[in-house]
Parts: C-alpha cells; sequence; structure tokens
C-alpha cells in the first residue's frame, strides 16, 4: 500500500486539490437574498407572456417538409422532360438601385445583369406547363471589389 501510496502521490494531491476547490465553489453560488432584496419590485407590470393565450404553432410557418407531404397527398409529382434557360437580362423587375448591365462577364459572349449592392434584386417570370415539382439552377460570377477572388 505505501507502494502505491508513493506511485500515485501526485495524481492522489491533484484529484485532492480539484475534489475541495470543486466543492467550495459550488457551495458559494448559492442563492444571496442580500443581492436580491435591492431590486425593486412593480406590482403594476404585467408578468404574461405574450405568447401565454396564443398557440406557438400560429406563428411558425410550416416547415418544407409540411408543404411538400400536404402536396404529395394532394397528387403532386415531380415534372421531367420541362427545360428552360431564362438570360438574366430578361427580368420582369430589378431594384431601383444596385443593378447595371456588364458585357463579356468572365468571358461570356452578351450581355448579362450584374447585381452591385448586397440588397439589390431581380424578379423573374416564367411559365411553366403544367403543376408539380421544378428544380432551378443558375450560374453567378462574384465581381471584383467585393473582397472575393473573381
Amino acid at each position: 500500500m505505501l507502494r502505491f501510496m508513493r506511485k500515485y502521490m501526485v495524481s492522489i494531491i491533484v484529484v485532492l486539490v480539484l475534489t475541495i476547490s470543486l466543492t467550495l465553489w459550488n457551495q458559494s453560488r448559492g442563492f444571496d437574498d442580500t443581492v436580491m432584496a435591492s431590486i425593486p419590485k412593480y406590482k403594476d407590470v404585467d408578468m404574461k407572456s405574450i405568447l401565454a393565450d396564443d398557440d406557438i404553432q400560429s406563428k411558425l410557418e410550416p416547415s418544407y417538409f409540411d408543404y411538400y407531404k400536404a402536396h404529395n397527398d394532394e397528387g403532386v409529382k415531380d415534372t421531367e422532360g420541362f427545360k428552360l434557360s431564362v438570360r438574366s437580362t430578361d427580368y420582369s423587375a430589378i431594384s431601383k438601385t444596385g443593378t447595371r448591365i456588364e458585357s463579356g462577364l468572365d468571358g461570356q459572349a452578351g450581355s448579362t445583369l450584374a447585381l452591385i449592392d448586397e440588397d439589390s434584386w431581380a424578379d423573374y417570370t416564367i411559365e411553366v406547363p403544367q403543376d408539380g415539382y421544378y428544380q432551378m439552377g443558375m450560374s453567378y460570377y462574384t465581381l471584383p471589389g467585393k473582397g472575393l477572388p473573381s
């Protein structure tokens, strides 16, 4: 036993010091009535939650999974064989500021709509042959001067 004590003396001391420190720390973090007594109590403040009388589900948007499931239950299916390319300059509306038409962007022929400001936007209107799920994709290029490689 003495041999064991000598071999693990440092480890035993460290464990004891940590245990005592943890115990003292835990006892020191209790509730302090003197501190809480200095906090004023107001009688005319309504402490009720604004959501107490409402169903929280009415405040949340449905997830895409719920949307997908509801439409699948109605018979909506994936579409096949439809492909449409829309040029960036064929927009239906754009923001009043932060957009401009660029030519030869990234070596591409023709004109391209460039969204310069972070809050600039473009709307596109398309027609599809039937209701269903469609996949969309787009190509985009970073413009120089925004701290990103072009």
